[in-house]
């Protein structure tokens, strides 16, 4: 048997699919790391009632001059029907998604075990409008916006699609010694190939560490061994890769490579992970401090335990502390 949710999604692709083959179509880059398609419909052909006549497109509404035809209301009247705004794309399965309006959150979706989504959006009259996707994974870590504008007319249906939206990135620490290992985790598209990038800041070269693949949940992970870079400040950020082509760019991370112990140990960030890995605050980081972030394994609501503020206690805030353990 045919999954209905399946076949509600599918039967709208083609839908789509078809009408964007005939009809005004846009595409556009939303940012430099991905593009998306705008399909501006007809009236008498979007297969809804938008004069409220009880008869639909061409040539059943006498109204509709022809399928192409823009206003299914008398030709001699203003056209105040409401628009509809179709909103198609891909990102992290089972994501939480956020799409905003002018910067404030006008309605929540949910991606399906594949990552697909859809949501249409209705009450639109005329005007230019700023929209914005955004995804949210199980761990709270959130993805880049996807922005994008749209111009609607009274009545118009408006389909979004091709909406990628970035996989997410974080690091089991933020400053280490040359030649000590980083572990890289994300969330990005089902099944697909992730590229992990450095960049350095000093001279804004960019490099590719790795190509990874994730898992049917979006998920990867790589561990980098610093033992080639230099002294300095780097930038993490990772990249969706679907069919050879940039789909979508994550935060930014930033790394500090260090020559010496000594200097680790005197820096800021060292000191101040330090403070935070010492959780009963007797002046140590041992088998006490151990304990009680494996109390909260797992946990999203111990704060003091999130060495790295992602939002859980997992391996990453574990790696922190082992690399900050004093052990006296």
């Amino acid at each position: 048997m045919v999954n209905k949710k399946f076949f509600n999604f599918f039967t709208t692709s083609l839908i789509i699919f078809i009408i964007s083959l005939f009809f005004n179509k846009q595409t556009f880059a939303a940012n430099p790391q991905f593009s998306l398609k705008i399909i501006y419909v007809p009236q008498c052909m979007d297969g809804r009632d938008n004069d409220g006549d009880g008869l639909i497109d061409y040539p059943a509404d006498p109204d509709c001059t022809s399928p192409t035809d823009d206003n299914e209301g008398p030709h001699s009247k203003v056209n105040l029907a409401s628009s509809v705004i179709f909103i198609q794309g891909r990102t992290i399965p089972n994501a939480k998604i956020k799409i905003l309006k002018d910067g404030k959150i006008l309605i929540y979706a949910k991606s399906d075990d594949n990552g697909n989504f859809s949501q249409s959006i209705y009450g639109f009259y005329h005007g230019d409008y700023s929209f914005s996707v955004t995804s949210e994974t199980k761990n709270k870590t959130t993805t880049n916006l996807v922005n994008f504008n749209v111009s609607l007319n009274p009545g118009s249906y408006i389909s979004v699609t091709d909406v990628y939206v970035s996989p997410t990135i974080s690091s089991s620490v933020n400053e280490v010694k040359k030649g000590e290992n980083i572990n890289i985790d994300g969330y990005g598209l089902s099944e697909s190939d992730v590229q992990i990038f450095l960049q350095n800041k000093k001279d804004n070269t960019e490099k590719i560490l790795n190509t990874i693949k994730t898992n049917k949940q979006g998920y990867y992970i790589y561990q980098f061994d610093t033992k080639d870079l230099l002294e300095g400040n780097y930038v993490l950020y990772s990249k969706n890769l679907l069919s050879d082509t940039i789909v979508g760019s994550s935060k930014n991370i930033d790394i500090n490579i260090l020559i010496s112990n000594d200097k680790i140990k005197n820096s800021e960030n060292y000191n101040n992970y330090k403070v935070k890995c010492d959780l009963n605050g007797d002046g140590n980081v041992d088998l006490i401090d151990f304990s009680i972030l494996l109390f909260h394994w797992l946990a999203s609501d111990y704060k003091e335990g999130d060495f790295n503020n992602d939002g859980i206690i997992d391996i990453k805030d574990f790696s922190i502390m082992a690399y900050n353990w004093t052990g006296d």
